[in-house]
């Protein structure tokens, strides 16, 4: 075996996939442990609606995102892909204000940002060039085309790299990374609602949260919680929820309630790159795991095949400081 992945999230599937393209015999391992970020997220794909100042992860957010119509294109499979813009709503002065300096500064470095009128907003912003997909099907569809390419699974916990039984090993565990390398990442819980309410036209964000559209219902997120690794919902959070779908205009019957670990490192940024031990690392992608997965599997791919990677890895440095 060339190559095995510790993790089966989006991020190790996407990698395994571009893997298994080149001609590697690729394996990836994963325990299955509940509250997956690939699963549990609202599939928001904002290059420019999680950046609050230019940074080198808005360039890399930014070129994954022009990867997706092509990422999908080759999974054969509808993943609820749309490229239909996100809206941006504040509701008090404090709020106009933080939209007015991010519409300053994304203007100034090129982004399109596209001021609205709305009904009960103090100032409303459409970012265009934004999107969503659907990650539970993509996750699905991620799955189905490794397995056409033949890649291997094996459903098991790890206690060490060393279990993995490859010339060469991926790291790509998202909150568990830590438990298994030297790495600064820890979970950050959020949780989500799904409302039997009128889906709306794209994702809005605003009142502390966002809504998004999926499958003609809603979702509502997401708190931002530390509690380790337990994934449990609560109410305190569904509470939280329900005055954000009210404060967005939303009010359906609420029909499912979860919760996901977002993988936190303490500068925010992605550890793309290599340990001094060989080990490849692909984790701590926080809020934009979904929005980097085509980018991180063609990095990732680059790494293992000694390959110039497509972006500057410098600021990603696992071993940073």
């Amino acid at each position: 075996m060339d190559v095995a992945i510790a993790g089966g999230g989006l991020i190790g599937l996407a990698s395994a996939l571009e893997l298994a393209g080149r001609g590697l015999e690729v394996t990836v391992v994963d325990a299955g442990d509940p509250g997956q970020a690939s699963w549990a997220a609202a599939g928001i794909l904002g290059p420019q609606s999680e950046a609050h100042e230019p940074s080198p992860l808005v360039e890399l957010c930014t070129k994954s995102y022009e990867l997706y119509p092509q990422f999908v294109q080759k999974l054969q499979a509808d993943v609820g892909f749309r490229q239909n813009g996100t809206l941006h709503l504040a509701f008090t002065e404090a709020e106009v204000e933080a939209l007015e300096q991010r519409l300053t500064w994304q203007t100034q470095s090129g982004f399109r940002v596209e001021q609205r009128k709305h009904d009960g907003a103090l100032k409303a912003l459409s970012f265009p060039d934004e999107g969503q997909v659907d990650n539970r099907k993509l996750v699905q569809a991620l799955r189905a085309a490794c397995e056409r390419a033949k890649v291997k699974f094996e459903k098991r916990a790890l206690t060490s790299l060393e279990e993995l039984p490859a010339r060469i090993k991926v790291l790509c565990a998202g909150s568990w990374s830590a438990k298994l390398a030297k790495l600064p990442v820890a979970p950050q819980k959020g949780q989500i609602l799904l409302l039997d309410e009128r889906a709306p036209a794209q994702v809005i964000f605003g009142g502390g949260g966002y809504a998004v559209p999926r499958n003609g219902r809603t979702l509502i997120g997401a708190t931002s919680e530390d509690a380790g690794f337990d994934a449990t919902p609560t109410a305190e959070g569904r509470e939280q929820l329900l005055r954000i779908a009210a404060r967005l205009g939303f009010a359906g019957n609420l029909l499912d309630h979860w919760a996901g670990l977002r993988p936190v490192t303490p500068d925010g940024l992605p550890l793309l790159g290599r340990l001094p031990n060989g080990t490849i690392v692909a984790a701590g992608h926080y809020r934009n795991g979904v929005l980097l997965t085509p980018m991180t599997g063609r990095v990732v791919a680059a790494l293992v095949l000694g390959e110039a990677p497509p972006v500057d890895l410098l600021p990603f440095d696992p071993s940073r400081r």
